[in-house]
């Protein structure tokens, strides 16, 4: 899987120029931060949950912060980099959600879908990849099974 992240950074950086390489670059350390915020956080409010539904309910507001952060940072980055924010912000959220996804355990299945869709040479790919995704975290990260310690 982390093959195909790379894939769809390569090809955004072959397609768009070192300035894209460069902005995804720099979006990296403020995204490792931010997700290890999220996890900490998340099972910070695992441990004081009583329900399921009153996990997801203080959980849903963290993942969105942390989204918002990293789409934040991402955007700085590009805009330092001098990359163009319309491709460059969604493929940055696109490969942050992969490495959430991926680092709680979710199914491989729906993250590789996305991946894929955001290699098509359609300039709304991206985006349109990154918003499935985004949908798909906020149902899978919801879930206190997600963040249980192995």
């Amino acid at each position: 899987m982390q093959s195909m992240a790379a894939a769809v950074a390569g090809w955004a950086a072959y397609r768009y120029g070192t300035a894209l390489a460069v902005g995804l670059a720099l979006a990296v350390a403020p995204g490792h931060l931010l997700a290890a915020a999220f996890t900490a956080g998340a099972r910070a409010r695992l441990d004081g949950s009583r329900a399921l539904e009153d996990f997801a309910d203080r959980a849903r507001p963290l993942l969105f912060a942390a989204v918002a952060g990293f789409t934040a940072a991402a955007t700085a980055a590009a805009a330092l980099a001098g990359a163009p924010l319309p491709v460059a912000v969604p493929i940055a959220l696109l490969l942050f959600l992969t490495r959430l996804l991926l680092r709680h355990g979710t199914r491989r299945g729906p993250v590789a879908a996305a991946l894929a869709l955001a290699l098509i040479p359609v300039p709304a790919a991206a985006t349109a990849a990154a918003a499935a995704l985004l949908v798909h975290a906020v149902l899978a990260l919801s879930r206190a099974s997600a963040h249980a310690r192995p």
